[in-house]
């Protein structure tokens, strides 16, 4: 018999959903949210900037401004760890008409923002960094003609064109895209080639394009005409990163599973992909309109290129670990710059699980060893580095018996809050 698993709602969309809805002109829904540590910054970030947010019976409400915020008072808005979420909040925040303070925990002030914030002073928008050049921290002060003469400030600060090299995070083409219904005569936004990650730019483009938004776009070109988001009754896919964990567990459990709520086949997340990094590697996997069932089995390592869909990396170099042979994850340099640097954290802690593990600056190479894993008796502390993905992939090994403890279970609550609890079902076998 096949156990089940609900898996939560996408993170990215949850993120860009609230960004659409608070700008949009009247009452969104979003039904299915990710109700999570990030999710709850931005929603008490937006409040402070005048939207009003009410999270009810499992869903976000949202009234929207159509972008006409009320000056209310210099702001400062903690962001935590939430990387989306300042870098959606830059470009938005340039559209207040008072000084914002844009800032975050330690490991954001290590999280760049430059390219982003380089493209909007580029245009006239006045942003500076309060501590580390090229780092949150950042001041986005209000313009000195915004009250006087805001027909000068459309004018000045609505280019025909913004030009933004994005070789760090797809999240800054996302940020511009998302707060462009605010340049009030449409923008054109080109890009380099080398983004990381640019299937998010596409989940951007739909979320956008599902609130009544469309942009007109070539392969390094998006053209935004003047346009205003309509509010919505919006589902929130479930989450593909989530997924990842429980769909690993058959590898160390041996037992099939399915996980629901999530749809394969019209799904835009680059991290459905996973899936199909599974089948390279020899699982047997079954793919319905609402499910995915998975088929414990042995697998071998492969060699694969991860630029697209980082999130899935810890969980794929756990799964490394007891494959046989080597798997080398390569392209993935932007690891470096997220929660945590995952390729440091990954290779840190998979040695000590007693893994040979080979790190450089954009590359994994992991040797599986599932019998020594199997083997190891001594109690493992595992290092998260505060960050979720870490957490909750290297929780894995917990199935296959090592007596592992984390310095930080808490992590977890970043995107998936009750992580824990369906795990522990899982690892007590009532599920």
């Amino acid at each position: 018999m096949f156990k089940k698993i609900q898996i939560p709602g996408s993170k990215s969309i949850t993120q860009r959903a609230l960004i659409c809805a608070s700008l949009a002109e009247g009452e969104s829904i979003l039904i299915n949210p990710l109700i999570s540590e990030d999710t709850l910054l931005l929603i008490k970030a937006l409040k402070k900037l005048g939207v009003q947010i009410e999270i009810k019976d499992e869903k976000i409400i949202v009234k929207g401004n159509n972008g006409k915020f009320v000056s209310n008072g210099k702001k400062e808005i903690y962001m935590g760890n939430n990387g989306t979420g300042i870098r959606f909040l830059i470009t938005l925040s340039c559209f207040y008409p008072d000084d914002i303070i844009l800032t975050g925990n330690e490991r954001m002030k290590n999280r760049p923002v430059n390219e982003l914030v380089e493209c909007l002073k580029s245009v006239g928008f006045n942003i500076q960094y309060l501590e580390k050049k090229g780092f949150p921290p950042v001041l986005i002060k209000k313009s000195s003609t915004f009250n006087q003469a805001p027909n000068i400030l459309d004018a000045r600060l609505t280019p025909s064109t913004l030009k933004i090299s994005s070789s760090k995070s797809s999240q800054f083409v996302s940020s511009l895209l998302l707060s462009g219904v605010l340049f009030k005569n449409g923008v054109k936004i080109v890009i380099n080639e080398d983004i990381p990650s640019k299937p998010y730019i596409d989940i951007t483009l739909k979320v956008m394009e599902d609130f009544g938004v469309k942009v007109i776009k070539n392969s390094s070109t998006f053209f935004l005409p003047p346009s205003t988001y309509k509010p919505q009754k919006y589902i929130i896919e479930g989450d593909f990163s989530s997924a990842s964990y429980f769909l690993s567990v058959p590898f160390f459990l041996n037992r099939e599973i399915v996980v629901e709520d999530i749809n394969y086949n019209n799904s835009l997340q680059p991290d459905k992909n996973f899936i199909n990094v599974l089948k390279k590697m020899g699982a047997k996997v079954e793919i319905t309109d609402n499910s995915i069932k998975v088929f414990p089995g042995e697998l071998n390592g492969i060699e694969v290129d991860m630029n697209k869909m980082p999130d899935v990396v810890p969980t794929l170099a756990v799964l490394s670990s007891i494959a046989k042979g080597k798997t080398v994850i390569k392209n993935i340099g932007h690891l470096r710059f997220k929660e945590s640097d995952r390729i440091f954290a990954i290779k840190k802690n998979l040695k000590k699980i007693g893994i040979d593990v080979e790190a450089g600056k954009d590359f994994l190479k992991i040797s599986g060893n599932k019998q020594k894993i199997l083997n190891t008796k001594k109690k493992i502390m595992i290092e998260t580095f505060n960050d979720h993905r870490i957490a909750m992939s290297f929780a894995l090994f917990k199935l296959s018996g090592l007596n592992i403890e984390f310095d930080n279970y808490e992590c977890v609550n970043k995107s998936f809050p009750y992580f824990w609890q369906k795990f522990n079902k899982i690892l007590d076998r009532n599920f």
